[in-house]
C-alpha cells in the first residue's frame, strides 16, 4: 500500500445489504444478483429519504475541508484521490464522466467517526448507457462495500449502498467504475455518471453478533439458495461424488467439518450439522446438492456483514467428481468451498489468490481445479470484482461476527 496514505484504526461496517447470486460472471462460472437498495435520488441528484433528525447541523462537523464537488477532478489511485468536500447539509453530489473501458475514479470522502452512516447512490445520466459500478475502501485501499447494480431483474443498472460506520477513519475512498459484467459491450463501461452522497453524523454503531451454522448431511425439502430453487435434495452419500467414494461417507462428512470448524475457529462461528439437536436461535445452512447444472462448486448470497442470520448455501458434489481418488484430499477440497460459501454468507466477495478460501474458483474438470486440494485460509488478497482494493478476510471477520467465545 502506498505508505503516504493516512493511517486507520480499522474502519467501516455496512450492514443489511445482501448481493445475491444471479448474474453470469464468466470468469468463474458464477452468478450475481444485486439486492435493491433503499437510496433514489431526484432530477438533481440529490438523496431523498435517507436523511434524519441525526444529521448535524453544526458548520464546523458539516463543511470538510476540500476540492468542491462541482469542479474537482478525480482521481485514479487511492494515493491521486483528491478530498472533496461536503455542503452545508452534508451532501456531496459530482458529475463526471468514464471516457475509456477500464477508467476509474476515485475520490476520498474525508474522515469518518463511529456511528456514522453514508448513503451513496451512482446513477448514469444524459442518457449514457454506462452500467456503474462502485466501492468504498477504507485508508488502507481494503474493501468495505461493493456494488454493481441495485435490481437487474427491473433493468436498474445503476449502483447504492447504504451502512453504518464501525470504526473511525481518517479516510474513505469512493470509487466508480463501468461494470466488468459487460465487458464484451464498452457502451456498458464509459458514460457520464453522478454519484450522491450523503453523510448523517453520529445515527448508530453496529452491534457485533456471532453466527450459527448446520452443515445439513440429511434429506432436505424444497431448497431455495439465492432465488435459485434446488427442490428436494437426497441425504448426503460420498457415492454422488464419484463411485470410487461409495461407502466413505462418513469419513468424508468429519473432514467435511473439521476442515471448516478449523476454518472459523478464531471467531464466533458455531458449526454444527444436522446429526447434532437442532441449535436454538437462528442459524444459516450449507446443504450438499449433487449437480449445479452451471458447472458450479458452490452457491450463496454475499451478506454483506452478515445482514441476515438466517440464510443459506449450497456445495455441489458432483462437481468434485475425478479431483482426486485421494478420500482425504478430496474431503480438504470439500471443505475449502464449504468454507468459501460460509464466507459469503459472512459477506466475503471472490478474491484472485490462490491461497485464500475466497479465491476466484476455476472452473470443475480443468487442470487449475487441482488448487483445491491444498489447503486453503482466510487473508487479505485483491478483489476479483473491482480493478483496485483488496479485501482483509480477517478484519472483516472479526468486525462482523467477533472473535472466538471461550467459555
Amino acid at each position: 500500500m502506498d505508505s503516504t496514505r493516512p493511517a486507520i484504526c480499522r474502519v467501516i461496517k455496512l450492514g443489511g445489504i445482501s448481493v445475491k447470486i444471479g448474474r453470469q460472471l464468466s470468469l468463474m462460472g458464477l452468478l450475481v444478483v444485486l439486492a435493491g437498495c433503499p437510496s433514489v435520488s431526484n432530477d438533481n441528484g440529490e438523496i431523498l429519504g435517507n436523511t434524519n433528525s441525526n444529521t448535524s447541523t453544526n458548520e464546523n462537523d458539516n463543511v470538510a475541508a476540500g476540492a468542491d464537488p462541482a469542479t474537482v477532478a478525480p482521481g485514479s489511485s487511492f494515493a491521486t484521490a483528491p478530498l472533496v468536500a461536503y455542503d452545508a447539509a452534508d451532501r456531496i453530489i459530482i458529475e463526471r464522466e468514464l471516457t475509456a473501458a477500464g477508467q476509474i475514479h476515485v475520490y476520498d470522502l474525508g474522515e469518518l467517526q463511529a456511528g456514522d452512516r453514508l448513503d451513496v447512490l451512482g446513477v448514469a445520466v444524459n442518457d449514457s448507457t454506462l452500467d456503474p459500478m462502485i466501492a468504498l475502501f477504507d485508508a488502507e485501499g481494503h474493501r468495505i462495500f461493493w456494488n454493481d447494480d441495485i435490481d437487474p431483474a427491473t433493468l436498474n443498472f445503476d449502483a447504492s449502498f447504504s451502512g453504518s460506520i464501525r470504526q473511525a477513519s481518517t479516510a474513505a475512498y469512493l470509487a466508480v467504475t463501468g461494470t466488468i459484467f459487460d465487458s464484451g459491450d464498452p457502451g456498458r463501461q464509459v458514460g457520464r455518471y453522478r454519484l450522491s452522497i450523503q453523510r448523517q453524523r453520529n445515527v448508530d454503531v453496529p452491534v457485533i453478533i456471532g453466527q450459527t451454522i448446520v452443515l445439513h448431511w440429511s434429506i432436505a425439502q424444497d431448497v431455495t439458495v439465492a432465488n435459485v430453487a434446488y427442490g428436494d435434495l437426497p441425504a448426503f452419500d460420498a457415492a454422488n461424488i464419484s463411485s470410487g467414494f461409495d461407502g466413505q461417507s462418513d469419513q468424508i462428512k468429519t473432514l467435511i467439518l473439521n476442515g471448516v470448524r478449523k476454518d472459523f475457529a478464531a471467531y464466533d462461528v458455531t458449526i454444527v450439522t444436522s446429526d447434532d439437536p437442532a441449535p436454538t436461535g437462528n442459524y444459516s445452512h450449507i446443504y450438499f446438492g449433487l449437480d449445479s447444472g452451471q458447472n458450479l462448486y458452490g452457491a450463496a448470497e454475499v451478506d454483506y456483514f452478515n445482514g441476515s442470520d438466517m440464510d443459506n448455501g449450497i456445495v455441489f458434489l458432483a462437481a468434485f467428481e475425478g479431483l482426486s481418488s485421494s478420500t482425504e484430499a478430496t474431503g480438504r477440497a470439500i471443505a475449502n468451498i464449504t468454507g468459501r460459501e460460509i464466507g459469503r454468507l459472512l459477506g466475503l466477495m471472490p478474491t484472485e489468490s490462490a491461497s485464500d478460501l475466497m479465491d476466484v474458483l476455476p472452473q470443475p474438470g480443468t487442470d487449475s481445479a487441482a488448487t483445491l486440494l491444498d489447503d486453503r485460509t482466510f487473508e487479505e488478497a485483491p478483489l476479483a470484482l473491482f480493478p483496485i482494493g483488496t479485501q482483509d478476510a480477517i478484519a472483516l471477520l472479526l468486525e462482523t461476527v467477533g472473535p472466538a467465545q471461550t467459555e
